[in-house]
């Protein structure tokens, strides 16, 4: 009875020798390489930066062959990229035998991975201004990944189970949209807004106010909204007006195509700038219109798909 005690003692420690000796996580060269650069532009020691516990993590968001890499700033912090936000918050994805590449990265206050039901979701708190609150109040937000392992794909916003049941828009992406890649019918209307600002001797920018959101006219594939709420113009510091005309100044939703090659569509556009939010609540995203109104429960209009017309009405 004693030696069989003295055996499961011998290979519980037999078990711990192992563990502690399995070597530390390194994460390769092209995510290093990144992360040291911002940690350099953070004014921080890089050499004691890259050694932070808890900077570097592996997890499974992706179900690719490679684990996905977290990079979680805080464990680094500084004042150059932390904030009343947070820290930045990364995820590199390595494709096939394609070397990592940053798939995620936001200012979070913190995050957690979370599974349920054969889905696995990473659950972040940020800034309550990305759910219509002020900083002090929570927002939680769960991005999930969309595509197939050895396949690109994305992390995009996602209600887990209900809940949330909405968010405010727009959306939070999990990188900024890319504008050099973008169709001409997207590109053209950022450039329409910044020409408008121009004629008023401004400085226009809406590279913000592109974003990605959910399949809304149900072809399996996400629509893109430009909003003019978050299209910039200033002029000696000052923010300008411009003139804008039909939905320059907007909210417009844009369908891909059909067919390879094909023009993007408008499938929903306002000659002014709406608020708008996404309700999950029966499982199928719905873009809705939000009232203007003086109290804090605003009606809301759910834009319906009609494939006759090809419109979100």
């Amino acid at each position: 009875m004693h030696s069989a005690r003295l055996g499961r003692f011998s290979l519980v420690a037999l078990a711990l020798v192992v563990a502690s000796c399995a070597p530390a996580f390194v994460a390769p060269q092209e995510v290093r390489d990144a992360v040291a650069a911002r940690a350099a532009q953070g004014g921080l020691d890089v050499d004691a930066a890259m050694r932070a516990k808890g900077l570097f993590a592996t997890a499974d968001l992706t179900s690719q062959a490679a684990p996905d890499i977290i990079v979680d700033y805080s464990a680094a912090p500084s004042q150059r990229y932390c904030g009343t936000g947070g820290c930045p918050l990364q995820v590199w994805v390595k494709i096939g035998a394609a070397p990592y590449r940053l798939a995620f990265d936001i200012q979070a206050l913190g995050h957690s991975i979370e599974t349920g039901a054969n889905r696995t979701w990473l659950a972040t708190q940020l800034h309550g201004v990305h759910c219509g609150r002020t900083g002090a109040d929570a927002c939680a937000y769960a991005f999930e990944w969309s595509g197939a392992a050895d396949q690109p794909g994305g992390f995009h916003a996602a209600s887990i189970f209900g809940k949330p049941d909405h968010y405010v828009g727009p959306l939070m992406q999990a990188l900024p949209f890319d504008l050099e890649a973008a169709p001409i019918e997207i590109s053209s209307t950022v450039e329409r807004f910044e020409s408008a600002c121009a004629k008023m001797r401004g400085g226009g920018d809406a590279s913000g106010a592109v974003s990605t959101v959910p399949d809304l006219n149900e072809d399996g594939r996400r629509e893109v909204v430009f909003d003019g709420r978050f299209a910039a113009c200033l002029a000696e510091n000052a923010p300008r007006t411009p003139v804008c005309h039909a939905d320059t100044c907007g909210t417009i939703v844009f369908a891909a195509p059909s067919t390879p090659g094909g023009a993007w569509s408008k499938i929903y556009s306002s000659t002014s700038a709406q608020d708008y939010d996404f309700d999950f609540s029966s499982g199928k995203p719905r873009m809705r219109i939000i009232e203007p109104c003086e109290t804090e429960r605003c009606q809301r209009r759910s834009l319906v798909w009609f494939p006759d017309e090809g419109r979100l009405k």
